[in-house]
């Protein structure tokens, strides 16, 4: 799991397009503090920097040349997605001949009727593997000898310590059909109408228009995501940054806590929760908190240089705008727009605007390039050429 904190790592460096910059701020927790549900006390006033030159000395921010990715789908881009798919769907063979005999799997409809009348949890269908004593005693025997297809009545005897009382040391009459066995291996599906009906679409075109779609959709974001680290890793590297304590501790915070809730809500220590579901060593965890921690604080006081030095403000309007956006999704937290305006801040909610135009400028200026060939693509292509 060590390349997901790598990729988690990278992607939360953009998350200031979204609410709360880098995460911080979005902790909600259930209280009656005037709210639907809600949340805690205030955010902690936003950390104002008076000059914000002691901490940035800005580089070239407009202009930059960042990779991006084509998000062209491929035809064995959509071939192998498939294969994936169908990879992920085998099933054991559905065998429809022969007998059932001990230790097979079957697949059975069943009706289970007292004095002529069915009751209540005994109808249904199972795959049921013979000799594992899923049933009342007689039912597994029962079948054994059946032919697949074949529908038999199983007079039985409930035990007479049933849970149901209804039923304990009651006759009943089983009728069982088997509709097959399962075989010994999983089998991959083909790609028809079978499939795509099992799948939830009405022919296998929809399916195949549908995986298009999403695998288009991801592989757009991937792009977008590896445009915006490639762009504000050199808008970074451009600049001399000098550490922000207060705006570290909080990133580092918000990263720690929100896994510390996760953690929680499986009742398990931090440690041992990302040892456990993350599969990385707790010295490793931390770290990556520090990494995040310092990519954030990088990213926000840049982007604060950046505001300052272009004179960017906040109107009205771009204020009113955030507000509802933010709002919006967290609607069901707060009694109104205004408790939620009181919990996040107006200094943070101004930032944020500003966060974001200084974001928007860079991405707006930038020059998207194709990803670079590395060397073995570019040794490779000049042997096919030759």
């Amino acid at each position: 799991m060590k390349g997901y904190w790598k990729r988690l790592t990278a992607i939360l460096l953009v998350l200031l397009l979204v609410l709360s910059g880098c995460g911080k701020g979005n902790d909600k927790k259930e209280t009656e503090a005037g709210t639907t549900g809600a949340v805690d006390e205030p955010l902690p006033p936003l950390i104002q920097i008076e000059n914000i030159d002691e901490y940035v000395t800005l580089g070239t921010y407009l202009g930059i040349e960042a990779e991006k990715a084509s998000t062209e789908l491929t035809d064995k881009e959509i071939e192998d997605a498939i294969e994936e798919i169908l990879d992920n769907n085998k099933s054991y063979e559905q065998i429809k001949e022969g007998v059932v005999a001990e230790g097979d799997t079957v697949g059975i409809d069943y009706v289970g009727k007292l004095n002529g009348q069915a009751f209540e949890g005994g109808t249904g269908s199972y795959d049921l593997k013979i000799g594992s004593n899923s049933f009342i005693d007689g039912f597994e025997d029962g079948l054994i000898g059946v032919k697949i297809g074949e529908t038999v009545d199983l007079n039985l005897t409930f035990p007479t310590d049933y849970k149901a009382e209804n039923l304990a040391g009651k006759a009943v009459v089983f009728t069982v059909t088997v509709n097959y066995k399962l075989g010994t291996e999983k089998v991959r599906p083909k790609f028809d109408e079978d499939f795509a009906k099992k799948m939830g679409f009405k022919t296998v075109e929809a399916l195949r228009e549908d995986i298009v779609k999403f695998f288009k959709e991801q592989k757009e974001s991937a792009a977008e995501q590896g445009f915006m680290i490639d762009l504000w890793d050199k808008i970074i590297a451009n600049c001399e940054i000098k550490k922000h304590e207060g705006i570290y501790d909080e990133y580092y915070d918000s990263f720690i806590e929100q896994y510390e809730y996760e953690a929680a809500y499986r009742n398990m220590e931090l440690k041992k929760y990302v040892e456990t579901y993350y599969g990385i060593k707790y010295d490793e965890f931390l770290k990556y908190a520090e990494d995040y921690a310092q990519s954030c604080m990088e990213q926000e006081l840049v982007c604060r240089a950046i505001a300052k030095n272009e004179k960017m403000t906040v109107s009205d309007e771009d204020y009113a705008k955030i507000l509802e956006e933010y709002y919006k999704p967290n609607a069901s937290y707060f009694k109104d727009e205004a408790a939620f305006e009181e919990y996040y801040g107006k200094d943070r909610l101004k930032n944020d605007v500003l966060l974001r135009k200084a974001m928007d400028l860079v991405v707006e200026k930038a020059v998207t390039v194709p990803p670079a060939e590395t060397e073995g693509a570019t040794e490779e292509a000049t042997k096919s050429g030759n």
